[in-house]
């Protein structure tokens, strides 16, 4: 990848001053051993070149020639008005007839149009006109036909193409099984509707077959674009951190300081050149959700006593009475209420994914019950020899008293009070060669989920697959520290320029942002019950229904973007400043945005697109951020900006050649985010597959010692899945000592859920302000809940982790982005790569497309296909690209030399309905451009698209002073 690199740098630094930047407080030496670490690759199931496969290059390039020539025509057109105008029309008489007909065809001339017959048999007639010109006339007709044809035969192209690519993407799901095994669990009826329709004799190019050819196309970009994990369509490996090269295992990374300039070896790439995906495994695992449906049905009173059972999550003590439940009413004003109630959130068997409210009037046997459950889930027969046997009764007495212990509960079971329980059946198999996947017939790995069961994953199982990965040697791939240590040094940098962004966002100036509101209001330095706060938030959302329902706290915070500068002459506003000077579409590029306009046949033209490549991406540049500037423009230290806690941070490895230069980047950073979330539903898997995963045991040993340090405790907040489809996403590792909200944490943590774990119901959690922070409890201790899942729940168990994640350790809520560096330039049409440190990219190449410069909707394929490939050639889009509407939309792959990409803009268009136009996002690295390779598709230029997940930092005994100072204020 050639770069041209724009380093927007403050002024040279001071030879004799101490270091600036992250490093500046850096201690002098450094450990000569680090801990063990590894780093999690996630990989898409699809090689990009099959996705790609599906563009039509030649088609778009043919219609770009096409438009090239329509606009020379019309140029030449408008020459041949003014040439008329001053050689032929002056010598026109004003009575002759022949003048009003030379200035109509000026006028048609001016406007683009070419001379028709008529037209040149005109300015034959007229002696006044050179031979020149008639000639040109002639040749502007002559071309104006030729286009004609052209255009009309671009539509039977276009129809000719539409059946290529249909065939294509149907061929690809017939015949790769990671297709077909994800369109079965997406869209089962597809597939059989598009078999029914081919059978009847449909062609792809109808309008029906279009449609799913869309999908299709859409459902492989899933597959070969995207890596978020998901049955085959986006796999897990493991690679270890290693301090020896990974291309010369015999020879140790340098002692010395491996990112000074004067180290001896080379900066190694993040994944070695030759890096290949191996042998497969698959794990399948029972839907939480579902299973738990099933034991609803469990009938108690004949259970096994084994069986056991907990009360639902929500549950709270209540001192109201309502007409329909019964009960006493409150006590007298000036006496403290009186829990006369229980309350309960349980499932609706009517609508399995909602919650409804029960209240039960407390009496002793209901108490008795919920006293034996208050620790956590237990066996019937447990409860059974508590309250029967304990009492003394025997004989008849007993069993009559057995009974109608069975009865209650089964009473309360079949009201939602109080949950069967039972851990969700996970099997994994062994390690698959790929040579047996791609072999003619072959099916993908997948373990039996029970004995005798027949091939293929239940629909109510969800199933993960797992990868190994070697060097091009055979040897297992690693990723090499130094090139970490570089990775995380500029991971310290980007922290102090989202910190300077922030500073502006936040800061009161001449247009402040709107305070947030108060997460939780009402709630002072006296501790009030968490239950009694629930309350109050449910009325005060209740009271403003019929509004926006405010989202004051949010576990994964929507990203605010780039903005324009809210403060003149801040840090922030003077980096736009500089930023703005190196715009792609600044006064000194303006020639960029100009259209070839040489003919196909001259030197030097456009090639053909074939080959997937553009000349203007091929050195595309970067404007780059380097620790100098961010002195100079006032931004906190790395130190003061980098978060308190552990962050994972997702990478996109990049190929720049070997070995690296000292300004290129290794790889783009798409996300940093809190640690032990990411990886959760993976953890134990990859434990058992590849004999150990020590990231969870580390960062497990982090949460200990910080609990030490500030002396509270860390409290797991586990949420029930109320849908099929967010039920895997609950599963995590044990990394925490105590649990709260679901009683039962075996769906979360399997079978050894309960080993050194203690629960904490919600009713003994309390809440209060001390100063600034917000302060939790339990049985007089202070607790730090934390929430180690990526789905945010929900209602009204988001409420729940609103109000209980405002307790959290600050540095968990900290979400890092850069990109979309557009959204601080408005008015600019291009906004270039910017990096940070030389070494990551952290906001790709940004086109803004308006909205007038797209087709009408109602446009034929044909017009919809000229009018891209004029864009394109004009404003030199990327031909791959992510688009979306907006600076927090979702994020739509994209190739813009393919048929299907004009239904998935028309889609975009439709859904945003705003005319606010598009942003396309340059794919890095492209197609053709990724380092891993992968053997379970045969074919050289069988890449696939991969993230890194990469734990900062790695070393996590650095942080646990800083983590737990945090803590104490």
């Amino acid at each position: 990848m050639t770069e041209m690199t724009d380093r927007v740098a403050g002024p040279a630094p001071d030879a004799s001053a101490p270091a600036a930047g992250p490093d500046a407080s850096a201690p002098a030496t450094r450990p000569d051993v680090r801990p063990a670490a590894t780093a999690l690759l996630r990989v898409a199931g699809m090689p990009a070149s099959a996705w790609a496969a599906a563009g039509s290059p030649r088609l778009f390039e043919r219609a770009a020639a096409h438009q090239r020539g329509r606009r020379r025509l019309a140029d030449r057109a408008r020459t041949l008005a003014d040439l008329l105008g001053t050689t032929v029309v002056p010598g026109l008489p004003p009575n002759t007839p022949y003048r009003g007909a030379v200035l109509a065809l000026r006028r048609r001339l001016h406007s683009g149009s070419a001379p028709d017959p008529s037209d040149c048999r005109l300015l034959d007639r007229i002696t006044e006109v050179p031979d020149a010109l008639r000639r040109e006339a002639r040749d502007l007709h002559d071309i104006q036909q030729t286009l004609t044809g052209e255009y009309e035969a671009l539509a039977a192209a276009t129809t000719e193409e539409w059946e290529r690519v249909g065939e294509l993407c149907w061929d690809l799901v017939r015949a790769h099984p990671v297709m077909g095994v994800f369109l079965d669990s997406t869209a089962p009826e597809l597939t059989e509707t598009a078999k029914r329709r081919l059978a009847r004799g449909e062609h792809w190019s109808s309008a029906r077959l279009r449609k799913s050819c869309t999908f299709l196309w859409r459902a492989l970009a899933r597959a070969a674009v995207k890596t978020t994990p998901r049955d085959w369509v986006g796999q897990i490996a493991l690679l270890p951190l290693s301090p020896t090269d990974p291309l010369s295992p015999t020879d140790p990374l340098s002692p010395t300081d491996p990112l000074s300039p004067s180290s001896p070896l080379p900066l190694l790439p993040l994944l070695a050149p030759g890096a290949t995906l191996t042998d497969l495994a698959a794990e399948v695992s029972h839907n939480v959700h579902t299973l738990r449906a099933r034991l609803s049905a469990l009938d108690l009173t004949t259970a096994a006593p084994t069986t056991v059972i907990a009360p639902t999550p929500l549950h709270f003590t209540s001192a109201e009475a309502t007409e329909a439940t019964g009960g006493t009413p409150p006590p007298p004003s000036g006496e403290p209420p009186v829990a006369t109630h229980l309350r309960y959130d349980v499932l609706d068997p009517a609508n399995p994914g909602t919650l409804r409210r029960i209240q039960l009037a407390r009496t002793r046997a209901l108490d008795a019950v919920m006293a034996r459950l208050a620790a956590g889930p237990r066996p019937v027969g447990e409860i059974e020899a508590e309250l029967v046997d304990g009492t003394g009764a025997t004989g008849e007495r007993a069993e009559t008293a057995r009974r109608a212990l069975r009865g209650f509960l089964a009473h309360l079971h079949r009201l939602g009070v109080l949950e069967a329980c039972a851990p969700p059946h996970r099997v994994h198999g062994g390690w698959t060669a790929p040579a047996l996947v791609v072999a003619p017939g072959a099916v993908l790995p997948h373990p039996t989920p029970w004995p005798g069961a027949s091939s293929g994953v239940p629909a109510d199982w969800f199933l993960d697959s797992y990868r190994r990965a070697e060097t091009a040697d055979h040897r297992p791939l690693t990723v090499p520290t130094r090139t970490v240590d570089a990775v995380h040094t500029a991971l310290r940098t980007a922290a102090r320029l989202a910190a300077l962004r922030r500073a502006d966002r936040d800061a009161d100036g001449p247009t402040p942002p709107t305070a947030p509101p108060d997460p939780l209001p009402g709630l002072d330095s006296e501790p009030r019950p968490l239950s009694a706060f629930l309350e109050s938030l449910e009325e005060r959302d209740r009271e403003r229904a019929a509004g926006d329902r405010p989202t004051p706290l949010q576990f994964r915070p929507a990203y605010d973007g780039w903005h324009p500068a809210r403060t003149p002459g801040s840090g922030y506003a003077r980096l736009l400043d500089l930023l703005r000077d190196r715009l792609d579409d600044g006064p000194d590029n303006a020639a960029d945005n100009e259209p070839d306009e040489r003919p196909d046949n001259e030197p030097g033209k456009r090639p053909d697109m074939e080959s997937g490549k553009r000349p203007d991406m091929e050195s595309v540049p970067t404007l780059d951020i380097d620790d100098a500037l961010l002195d100079e423009l006032g931004a906190p230290t790395a130190d003061e900006s980098t978060p308190t806690w552990p962050m994972d941070c997702l990478l996109r490895p990049l190929d720049a050649g070997h070995p690296y230069g000292p300004a290129t980047p290794l790889a783009v950073l798409e996300s940093m985010s809190p640690s032990g979330v990411m990886d959760a539903r993976f953890a134990d898997t990859l434990a058992a597959l590849t004999g150990g995963y020590d990231n969870t045991a580390r960062y497990r040993d982090f949460i200990a010692a910080v609990e030490r340090a500030a002396d509270v405790r860390f409290v797991e907040l586990l949420i029930p899945p109320l849908a099929e489809r967010a039920a895997n996403a609950v599963r995590r590792p044990r990394l925490t000592s105590w649990w709260t909200g679901d009683p039962d944490p075996a769906p979360y943590h399997g079978t050894t859920a309960l080993t050194g774990a203690r629960y904490i119901p919600l009713d003994r959690i309390t809440l209060r302000r001390d100063g600034t922070r917000i302060i939790a409890e339990a049985d007089g201790r202070r607790i730090v809940p934390v929430h180690h899942a990526t789905r945010t729940p929900v209602p009204p168990y988001d409420r729940l982790l609103r109000v209980l994640l405002a307790a959290r350790h600050p540095g968990t809520g900290t979400f890092l982005r850069l990109d979309g560096l557009a959204g601080a330039f408005p008015g600019a049409r291009r906004v270039p790569r910017l990096s940070v440190g030389g070494r990551l990219v952290v906001s790709p190449a940004v086109h803004r497309i308006p909205e007038a410069d797209l087709w009408h909707p109602d446009d034929t394929d044909r017009d919809k296909v000229l009018r891209l490939a004029a864009l394109r050639d004009t404003a030199g889009l990327p031909r791959f690209g992510f688009v979306r509407t907006g600076a927090d939309g979702p994020q739509t792959p994209v190739d813009l030399a393919a048929l299907p990409a004009l239904r998935t803009i028309d889609r975009l268009r439709a859904q945003d309905g705003g005319g606010s136009g598009l942003l396309l996002e340059e794919a890095l690295p492209a197609p053709g451009a990724h380092l891993l390779h992968d053997r379970a598709h045969p074919g050289d230029h069988a890449t696939v698209a991969a993230q890194l997940l990469l734990r900062s930092p790695h070393a996590l005994d650095t942080l646990v002073e800083r983590a737990s100072a945090a803590l104490r204020g």
